[in-house]
């Protein structure tokens, strides 16, 4: 997947708040970073995101 065809998808799904708006900009910005300070690549990136958010949502189903 290239750079576009990453924003092309994602605009759509989460582009239309200003935390999806950030989170698309900062994975444009940072598409080929693989080699950087941890070695993480945008799919790296939005694995974290998602699986943050996933933690979230199961805690606040916990607690009503």
């Amino acid at each position: 997947m290239t750079k576009d065809e990453m924003i092309a998808k994602l605009t759509p799904a989460i582009g239309d708040t200003a935390y999806g708006k950030a989170l698309i900009e900062l994975l444009a910005d940072t598409f080929d970073d693989a080699d950087k300070k941890y070695g993480q690549d945008a799919l790296d990136r939005i694995d974290d995101r998602l699986g943050f958010l996933k933690g979230w949502e199961k805690k606040h189903a916990a607690l009503g």
